[in-house]
């Protein structure tokens, strides 16, 4: 049975290794084979993989696999700990709800929790490396890059994309928690018989819940199944129909047949799907019966061939009938292969074609960028345009038998459900791209020349290198904000975030524009060999702030299990204790984020310490002046909270549900990640520093002004380089443009774009600036190709963008439009005209009449007009 795990609005496409493990879509061309259990005897089981599938991997190949899979170990091994620790402390909270344990043995049962966990883990960790291991080895066509491919992709996955992969490895009771000796014997040590009774009870209830969520859960699935299994049956029952005659009675017991059929493989699908799903990790359970995960498993197939089917009919048909159905069955087979197969190269064909197109227009800048930078001549060019076609050929074949690979690989009711969709979904990998293809990688070889050949990598190189600089200053720049550096630090930091950023980010992005996310920094340091190389260079204060950043981070879209801690005698009414959880949350909620801004202003603090040397007294008015201005800014987020959370838990909330409510809310993120810079902070820096301490510190804060702009724009130039595919003096002649940009533009910036993260952070804000740039010294900018593919590709896209920009900006300059201003213009114009033309003669001619309209004085009238106005 296959079986995939995956969050619950996401499209079901792949396995779990190949979603999880393996780098989700771009290698959903070959899925990794099912090693989750297999469905009974009863139900017919997946066709094997052919022959060719099972073939011996090479040394260098299990090489790769092993090294992969101790890569695996590493990255999640951390990860997964913390979030069994997490889980394990949210039992224990609960534990001391149920019995009424004191603080002190709360304390000690969570440090049981963490012995049971390290306990755990290297069962775990064993599982774990089987399941890759087999998952691997099965694979068709497994290449060395493919699995070095996949490496990049788990290094970039977030934390709670490997916690979630870590839940879906199936484990027995030597990797669970709960199993552990350690965590037994502390229960039997803290708690009395009384409360071990208490809790042995509230188990035996969370138990018969659970028992009642699975066969919710079961029942569900099993009747999901049901149409699909009936579907499977409907063409044979029909064909048999017009293949045998059938009185009234048989055909009655053919129908009774079909649906006994479908009943019984649904009853071994659904032990397989529950077998499935207990084999889970609780938190994944857990997950799946709040409705937030899903847990596809594949239905029986080819029922036509099962044991109970073919059995059933012997009985039903004579030997004659039963051999003519099998006559007719097989040619319908052969049939409808036939037709299926027409409707899959349809479809291929013109999925190829589309997938040819875009990589088309993503090649165009690329042949552009080697035309000009190495100056070919015209028939070099031609030479090269061919030469790209053929490349483009190459990839569409590559794809189109990927896609038929792909299809041959699913089951017959998948294939077929694929190709009545019409589309397959089959990614590019990195050696089906055109400038990976041999007769691209020759054709250039023979074009270019030795020195041309030399130019060319060159050039690719310092983009290169340009880009992973711009990148590393970009979140230099927020970890300056955050910490307060100074500027050896900065030095010292620079190279980690260029490097780490390569190896983690800029890979995925080598062709195109790239946008940056608030957890784009945890990410580069979540292993914990990574923060040591940052921690290296950070002072204690800084130390300590980089830790509450970071879990202010990790946690940022998590639900936290909100317990009650009040130790106040249980409320009488549940709108007293409905009230007393929310107050609670809100205590809790609204104190991380005191101090997620305390801990930014105090970085401020230093900062200005370190630029002027603070006296002890100005640092104690500073920090009395910093947590001030913090709580005004915590008021007015406490003050949306409090309104917030009360609407979303609603009048309808019970007493029993509210908790479970309220763990669902804490994972929403509110506020700024930065308090607002009140009158009350920038008043008190004027009045405690020195005349000459004010000097020194805006002398710094014009630096750090000035380095701010300079990464601003190299990220702009960086973001239009990779999409244009600039020159030396090109990117010399825009930085200037860009210079002057930000300066003018600076508060409209900042206006249009509302999200809690710097506006250079997005791809479409930091492209558009090209597109700010007035359309006539664009053109004289850009080469004559390149202004094509601005025009074509990015300027529709990018107008919206800046005409929004350019909106605030008038509005704020009170500037009009140019282009508005002249159309008024040309509408005044035509109104004076109007005016003018004061005169109609009316000339009788017949029944009719003839209106005449006099031209305004300042224009020249036709003669024979004239002499008829003075008639």
């Amino acid at each position: 049975m296959l079986c995939m795990i995956v969050p619950r609005y996401q499209v079901v496409i792949s396995t779990v290794a190949a979603t999880l493990f393996f780098g989700g879509t771009s290698l959903l061309s070959q899925e990794p084979k099912d090693v989750t259990p297999k469905a009974s005897s009863e139900a017919p089981a997946q066709k094997d993989p052919a022959p060719e599938e099972k073939k011996e991997l090479s040394a260098a190949l299990k090489k790769k696999i092993e090294e992969y899979t101790k890569f695996w170990e590493e990255t999640i091994s951390d990860p997964r700990k913390k979030a069994e620790i997490k889980r394990l402390d949210g039992l224990v909270d609960e534990i001391k709800e149920a019995v009424e344990l004191t603080d002190e043995e709360a304390s000690k049962l969570k440090e049981a929790a963490k012995k049971a966990v390290d306990a755990s883990h290297p069962g775990w960790l064993k599982a774990g490396r089987k399941y890759m291991r087999e998952s691997w080895t099965n694979r068709s066509n497994l290449k060395e890059d493919t699995i070095q491919r996949a490496r990049e992709s788990l290094s970039r996955m977030s934390e709670s994309s490997l916690i979630r992969s870590a839940g879906s490895i199936a484990i027995q009771n030597p990797a669970i928690p709960e199993e552990q000796d350690s965590w037994k014997e502390a229960l039997q040590e803290i708690l009395s018989d009384e409360q071990s009774k208490a809790w042995t009870e509230k188990l035996a209830e969370k138990k018969k819940e659970r028992e009642n969520q699975m066969k919710t859960v079961v029942e569900r699935w099993e009747m999901r199944q049901a149409p699909l299994l009936k579907a499977q049956l409907d063409p044979a029952v029909k064909k048999l129909k017009d293949t045998i005659p059938f009185d009234k009675d048989r055909e009655a017991r053919l129908l009774r047949l079909a649906e006994r059929t479908v009943a019984d493989a649904i009853k071994a699908a659904g032990k397989t799907y529950r077998e499935a799903v207990q084999n889970l990790a609780p938190s994944q359970r857990e997950l799946l019966f709040k409705g937030r995960l899903s847990v596809g498993s594949s239905v029986p197939e080819n029922l036509e061939n099962s044991a109970p089917w073919v059995a059933g009919l012997k009985e039903l048909l004579s030997e004659v009938e039963y051999k003519r159905w099998e006559v007719a069955w097989e040619q319908h087979r052969e049939k409808e292969e036939k037709r299926l197969a027409k409707m899959a190269d349809e479809v291929i064909k013109g999925r190829a074609a589309s997938m040819r197109e875009q990589q088309a227009t993503q090649l165009d800048p690329i042949v552009t960028d080697i035309l000009d930078t190495l100056g070919l001549n015209d028939a070099d060019e031609k030479k090269l345009e061919g030469l790209l076609e053929k490349a483009l050929d190459a990839y569409e074949d590559s794809w189109k038998k990927s896609a038929h690979d792909y299809l041959d690989g699913l089951s017959e009711q998948q294939r077929e459900q694929t190709i009545q969709r019409g589309y397959v979904s089959v990614s590019t990998t990195e050696e089906m791209l055109p400038m990976n293809q041999e007769v691209w990688k020759e054709g250039l070889e023979k074009l270019l020349d030795p020195e041309q050949v030399k130019r060319w990598e060159s050039t690719k190189e310092d983009r290169q290198k340009r880009r992973r600089e711009s990148f590393g200053n970009v979140i230099l720049l927020k970890l300056d904000d955050v910490l307060g550096l100074s500027d050896e630090q900065r030095k010292n930091i620079l190279p980690i975030l260029a490097e780490l950023g390569e190896e983690r980010y800029l890979r995925s992005y080598r062709n195109r524009a790239f946008s940056i996310s608030s957890s784009t920094i945890y990410q580069l340091f979540r292993n914990d060999s990574d923060q040591e190389r940052l921690a290296k260079y950070l002072d204690e204060d800084q130390k300590k702030r980089w830790s509450i950043w970071v879990k202010a981070r990790v946690n940022q879209y998590r639900t936290t299990p909100i317990t009650r801690t009040s130790k106040s005698p249980e409320p009488r009414s549940d709108a007293a204790y409905i009230e007393e959880a929310i107050s609670t949350f809100l205590y809790q909620t609204i104190g991380k984020k005191r101090e997620e801004y305390v801990n930014y202003q105090m970085a401020k603090l230093d900062d200005i310490d370190r630029a002027v040397n603070l006296t002890e007294e100005q640092k104690t008015h500073l920090a009395l002046a910093a947590k001030g201005m913090c709580e005004v800014e915590i008021d007015n987020i406490a003050e949306e909270r409090n309104s917030w959370v009360r609407n979303s838990v609603g009048s309808s909330t019970t007493r029993a549900k509210i908790y479970d409510r309220l763990t669902q809310l804490s994972s929403t993120r509110f506020g700024n990640e930065a308090p607002k810079q009140n009158s009350i902070w920038t008043a008190a820096i004027d009045h405690v520093l020195t005349e000459e301490q004010r000097k020194k510190w805006d002398v710094v804060q014009k630096e750090r002004k000035n380095f701010e702009n300079d990464v601003i724009k190299q990220r702009l130039l960086t973001q239009a380089e990779v999409t244009l595919h600039l020159t030396s003096e090109q990117i010399q002649e825009m930085g200037e443009i860009f210079e002057k940009m930000l300066v003018e533009y600076a508060p409209d910036l900042e206006r249009s774009y509302t999200s809690s993260t710097p506006w250079y952070y997005n791809s479409y804000y930091s492209l558009s600036f090209v597109e700010g740039i007035p359309e006539k010294q664009r053109k004289e900018l850009l080469s004559e190709r390149q202004f094509e593919l601005w025009e074509k590709k990015h300027s529709p896209r990018m107008k919206s963008y800046w005409s929004r920009i350019e909106n605030y900006h008038n509005e704020r300059t009170g500037k009009k439009n140019e282009d508005a201003e002249d159309e008024n213009e040309g509408e005044a114009e035509k109104k004076a005209a109007a005016a003018a033309i004061g005169k109609v003669l009316k000339i009788e001619a017949g029944v009719g009449k003839i209106q005449l309209k006099v031209e305004p004085k300042n224009l020249q009238q036709p003669k024979e007009l004239k002499e008829k106005e003075e008639e």
